[in-house]
């Protein structure tokens, strides 16, 4: 959307202001998803909205101490499934639990693990076992 912003010398970075919607004046914003094939919806803090284990391959979890996270960047899954490979929906954003402790910072918690984010705009590896 933007050609160049101030001390933003990154392109890939770039990418990742501004919005798409022409009635938003092309302002990022959070937009509340309905789906398809379900009563489910995109806000987090519903546990109604929970996907079923076998769906969940971002390993979110809706509840009422759970918020939105960036994944930082687009990523895609690949299932291998009877040896063949499967794609799955790309990923931007999941719902996920977290704690604040003080001194330390904020606990995000993605399945059984907790990881610790100690200042904003910090990005995390999740590694999956």
């Amino acid at each position: 959307i933007f050609d160049s912003l101030p001390n933003i010398t990154d392109e890939n970075e770039l990418a990742r202001f501004g919005g798409h919607v022409m009635l938003a004046d092309y302002c990022p914003y959070d937009q509340e998803l309905a789906y398809k094939n379900s009563n489910r919806d995109s806000r987090c803090y519903r546990p109604e909205n929970q996907p079923p284990n076998t769906e969940n391959y971002a390993l979110e979890k809706y509840s009422v101490q759970s918020k939105c996270f960036d994944h930082g960047s687009v990523w895609e899954q690949y299932i291998d499934q009877c040896r063949k490979k499967r794609r799955i929906a790309p990923q931007v954003a999941g719902c996920y639990q977290f704690e604040c402790v003080s001194n330390e910072g904020i606990y995000v918690h993605i399945g059984k693990e907790k990881y610790l984010c100690e200042y904003q705009g910090q990005n995390i590896t999740i590694v999956a076992s």
